[in-house]
């Protein structure tokens, strides 16, 4: 097995993070233009081979169909054939219905007693609840109460390498720990104004993603250091996804696969550098898949399921 982290990652990480607080909006355009779509395709397509034979095909299909859903409500939405309220409502419903997926898994821990059979049966309690809840909200939830749920998600979502790796057939433990170091520099970000030091960065553009657009909204105050630490999260997601959890395993060997994968990031790129503010919706509709992906597939791992 490769080393997961070498000498120079350690450096690699502390220069991006001063890069994300003095050139914000450069390393923002850069990183989601360059990485953006590779990181997508590069973690599914690791998520699906690392799950290989304990998640069964009918689960996958039916995870794949609710999927489909929320890409074509992403992609209504791009279009103009849906207002942003029901395109809020349908990725709380396709979370909802996906998370409801966990509760159909058959789990190891089952036929055990004690704390496993009791954490399994707490995960499933948690998961039908947060369905419920999500479902709920998507049908009969107002906008803002839904963007704040769809913010919220967004921003956890780039946390969840830290779970992710522990999915990879060989364990790296020493590679963990310094995921842990990095991905605690953005919450040391956020407490960093509090000191009296700002990031260099612009006033708030169109260009923005949502998240930083809805600090703006809330916390006018703490907006530029929030925008660093959800970008510095954010390529720390990619670094995790395209260096570290490959060379754990498993490897993504389909040349073809890659090879598309690449042409389709290329393209993304060039839509990227010629409307950035058109492109991104539909960059979302990729974006959406992966992430609402790994919240069932990590509480499916929590519940331990048994190999099909």
């Amino acid at each position: 097995m490769k080393r997961a982290l070498g000498p120079w990652d350690g450096a690699f990480i502390a220069g991006l993070a001063l890069a994300c607080w003095v050139a914000l909006g450069p390393v923002y355009l850069l990183a989601l233009g360059v990485f953006g779509l590779p990181y997508v395709l590069w973690e599914l397509a690791w998520i699906r081979q690392a799950t290989r034979g304990w998640l069964g095909r009918g689960w996958w299909l039916a995870l794949g169909a609710i999927l489909a859903l929320q890409a074509m409500a992403r992609l209504g939405s791009w279009a103009g054939w849906l207002g942003p309220s029901l395109a809020l409502g349908m990725d709380l419903l396709t979370l909802g219905l996906a998370l409801g997926l966990v509760a159909t898994v058959r789990s190891s821990l089952a036929r055990d007693g004690g704390n496993g059979r009791m954490g399994a049966l707490l995960t499933r309690g948690l998961a039908g609840l947060l369905a419920l809840a999500l479902v709920g909200a998507g049908i009969a939830g107002d906008a803002a109460s839904m963007l704040w749920v769809v913010v919220v998600l967004a921003m956890a979502h780039n946390f969840t390498p830290l779970a992710l790796v522990r999915l990879a057939p060989q364990r790296d433990r020493r590679a963990e720990r310094w995921l842990l170091l990095a991905f605690a520099l953005p919450l040391v970000m956020l407490a960093v104004p509090l000191a009296g030091v700002r990031p260099v960065t612009a006033q708030p553009q169109a260009w923005w993603p949502v998240e930083a657009l809805w600090v703006q909204g809330v916390w006018p105050g703490s907006v530029q250091a929030v925008f660093s630490a959800l970008v510095l999260a954010q390529c720390l997601h990619y670094q995790a996804v395209l260096r570290v959890m490959p060379r754990l395993g498993p490897v993504w060997t389909a040349p073809g696969w890659r090879t598309l994968a690449l042409l389709a990031s290329a393209v993304m790129a060039a839509a990227f550098a010629a409307d950035f503010t058109g492109t991104r919706p539909l960059y979302a509709v990729a974006a959406g898949l992966h992430a609402w992906l790994e919240w069932p597939v990590l509480l499916c791992a929590l519940v331990g399921v048994a190999t099909r």
